[in-house]
């Protein structure tokens, strides 16, 4: 009797002594589930204490310790939440802050950056003139070409090339050149048009680009054209794209942009000359 009455107290007694180590882990702040597990621990040996002294059979020890250790393992995800929450929070915090010193800045330069953005619109601006003043000459050549091609053909022919080309605007990025409204009817019925495209917002390394579409009266549909546009600083892309396009032989290919005259006056004679032998 003595020893059981003896191990029953060293259980209770060492129950005590692991629950008050576990608290005082989690009152000055260690570890909070340092002292969860030494608490369950501790409550653990005293269960089982009590038990062995009332004589519970072993299965009702197992089932009764593992519920502390569930009991222990859910509080344990609880507390591994909570701090997961409060690291969130504390990321949060920041952002808002961040956010706060941002727009407090923001503000208190707000007219200064007004300024800077409308000088950076101005530049903008005077890129789109430079670059349009660079590729104008070309697309202007392109125009007067056809015309001379027009001019002399109806002269010699007695039929009628109608040639309608507005000025090219000013600014080859506008919506104003988007919407150009070249034109040149022949007595075939095919239409050519002739219109700008560019990227938005503008930029500097993508000039605008001519295209030449080849429609028959009345269609709208634009599938077949040929484009001039920016290859390198150097040279510039003919190319051609779809199925009703006058001829291709000779058109497709780099020119350098210090003979764009002599290719220009080449690939217009016989785009044109071809236009005129179809029916």
């Amino acid at each position: 009797m003595l020893g059981a009455g003896f191990k029953m107290n060293f259980y209770i007694i060492a129950g005590i002594l692991l629950i008050a180590l576990g608290t005082g882990v989690m009152v000055y702040g260690f570890s909070i589930i340092v002292g969860i597990l030494l608490n369950a621990l501790g409550t653990g040996i005293m269960v089982y204490g009590q038990l062995v002294k009332s004589k519970v059979d072993s299965a009702e020890v197992s089932r009764v310790l593992q519920d502390k250790v569930d009991n222990v393992l859910k509080r344990i995800d609880e507390v591994r939440e909570g701090e997961k929450d409060e690291a969130s929070a504390g990321k949060i915090s920041q952002i808002e802050q961040e956010f706060k010193n941002w727009a407090a800045k923001f503000l208190k330069n707000r007219e200064l950056r007004k300024i800077e953005l409308e000088r950076s619109k101005l530049d903008s601006v005077d890129v789109q003139l430079r670059v349009s003043n660079e590729w104008r000459p070309i697309f202007e050549y392109i125009l007067q070409t056809i015309d001379s091609l027009a001019r002399a053909y109806n002269a010699e022919s007695g039929e009628s090339v109608k040639v309608d080309f507005p000025p090219i605007p000013p600014n080859l990025y506008s919506d104003e050149a988007r919407n150009y409204g070249g034109k040149v009817i022949f007595p075939n019925k095919v239409i050519w048009s002739i219109g700008f495209s560019s990227i938005k917002p503008p930029r500097e390394r993508h000039p605008p680009s001519m295209k030449i579409y080849f429609q028959i009266e009345e269609e709208r549909l634009f599938y077949s054209y040929l484009s001039i546009e920016n290859f390198d600083k150097k040279s510039f892309l003919v190319r051609l794209d779809g199925s009703n396009i006058p001829t291709a032989e000779g058109i497709e290919g780099l020119y350098p942009f210090d003979l764009y005259r002599d290719s220009v006056k080449t690939i217009m004679q016989r785009l044109f000359e071809a236009q005129l032998l179809r029916d």
